[in-house]
């Protein structure tokens, strides 16, 4: 087709210097210079979904010029600067499946910044670039093993010191180009263009017959030539189906399609119960109830008093559970879990939480006639919580507004029975601003504003 398409702008400051590299069918951005400062905040590209997604934050110091590449299904960032002469060499690995840097192995050569680098096989190489001495201008070249986390000295790039090149791999070749030095008599703006062909020593293959980018462990063997056959890949050897392309490290768990979707060794995935009511509420206990999640063996339940650190836990078997020996006229914070499978260990996130509140003491039979609405968190920018406390039995509708009168959602419309109520709303889904939402029921009617971020 021969056209571009503008995609999702990125979601943080606009910036420059920044680095970025690809891991299976994602993209991954960060550090850079902003209009303020150096960067170090860390951004997923999804190509499918066109959208970005914030992940840890790089956990070197902040810093722009830096290097990056992929190797397999790890990245690896390193070098670059801050301010004159804050220059590093240090180097660090991105796991995308945990979420997670991992500190390795400082660059062999000195500290510096615009620098290049790029990935062949198994191995990383990064070379060029600008140090602290005057003029500056680097033209060593290194390798990075990441099995063994060590650097080793290669041939210096062949076209001599510079900074600020283009690097990137096709197969089994490197090639570096373009560029900037400075001599000390004046800059130098390159064109020309090198190729690098790396040491061959023999290289292990894996069998991609799916074409996911991951490759079949089982399915590998030693090419003496290092020439890659059609079909087979050098990294990502973690594919446990190579016949599913649906299936290998990078794509999210299915719930009940007894698959391992993620290839994390365990089959399918336990859902989070959804809070639906708290009911039976006295001085001293109440009967929490949530919706029951298909293939659940049990569930756990933790409480607490609300704003205090320690946790109390309890089992049930079914979609219900009696929580007693509670203070009177307390609030307190409810979460569970479902535990789908035992060994090995299957268990969902916790839930959102819940806080009803017990009654007086001794006065359980004389609770408020008064009907409670309660937004949490608020403001929101995702999951938000609308909370309903009833006295008695009702039939309640709760609807969201926006400044204009009209309406965005209906949240409930039905009879409920007296006690709390949950139900989740995603905020996500609306524009940035003012909103109101209404309850009516037999106690009247009630707003209550809420704001979106």
């Amino acid at each position: 087709m021969n056209t571009w398409t503008q995609k999702a702008h990125f979601r943080r400051t606009a910036r420059y210097d920044a680095v970025g590299f690809s891991i299976g069918s994602k993209g991954y951005l960060g550090t850079g210079l902003s209009p303020n400062a150096s960067t170090k905040d860390f951004w997923e590209y999804d190509p499918a979904l066109n959208t970005w997604t914030q992940k840890q934050d790089f956990a070197g110091t902040a810093r722009k010029r830096a290097v990056g590449f992929s190797i397999g299904s790890k990245g690896y960032l390193g070098t670059g600067s801050a301010e004159y002469p804050d220059y590093y060499k240090d180097f660090w690995e991105y796991d995308p499946a945990l979420n997670t840097w991992f500190k390795k192995a400082d660059f062999g050569g000195t500290a510096r910044h615009d620098a290049n680098g790029f990935s062949i096989w198994s191995k990383g190489y990064l070379g060029t670039g600008v140090d602290v001495t005057y003029p500056g201008t680097k033209e060593d070249f290194w390798e990075y093993d990441p099995a063994l986390n060590t650097w080793t000295q290669k041939t210096d790039f062949g076209g001599g010191e510079r900074s600020s090149s283009v690097g990137f791999s096709i197969g089994s070749k490197g090639y570096l180009g373009t560029g900037y030095s400075n001599d000390g008599t004046g800059g130098h703006y390159y064109k020309n263009f090198w190729e690098y062909t790396p040491e061959c020593t023999g290289l292990t293959v894996y069998a991609d017959a799916d074409s996911d980018g991951y490759g079949d462990a089982v399915n590998s063997f030693v090419a003496a030539d290092c020439i890659v056959p059609e079909g087979y890949i050098t990294t990502n050897s973690s594919d446990c189906d190579d016949a599913n392309a649906a299936v290998n490290p990078t794509i999210s768990e299915v719930c009940g399609n007894a698959i391992d979707d993620d290839c994390n060794g365990q089959v399918d995935c336990c859902l989070i119960p959804a809070i639906s009511s708290v009911t039976n509420i006295t001085s001293s206990s109440f009967q929490l109830n949530w919706q029951p999640v298909p293939d659940a063996l049990n569930y756990k339940i933790r409480y607490k008093v609300k704003n205090t650190d320690t946790w109390l836990i309890i089992k049930s078997p079914t979609n219900t559970a009696s929580i007693v020996g509670l203070t009177a006229s307390t609030v307190y914070a409810l979460q569970v879990k479902s535990v789908c499978n035992r060994q090995p260990s299957i268990v969902s996130d916790w839930s959102f939480k819940a806080f009803p509140t017990t009654a007086p003491l001794k006065m359980a039979d004389a609770l408020s006639l008064q009907t409670s609405l309660e937004l949490y968190p608020n403001p929101s920018s995702g999951d938000a919580v609308v909370h309903l406390i009833l006295s008695q039995s009702s039939p309640v509708s709760v609807k969201i507004f926006d400044v204009n009168g009209k309406e965005i959602k209906i949240v409930v419309n039905q009879a409920l029975d007296a006690g709390d109520h949950f139900f989740s709303i995603n905020t996500a889904l609306y524009s940035k601003g003012l909103y109101f939402v209404q309850m009516i029921s037999e106690s009247g009617l009630q707003h209550e504003k809420l704001i979106v971020q």
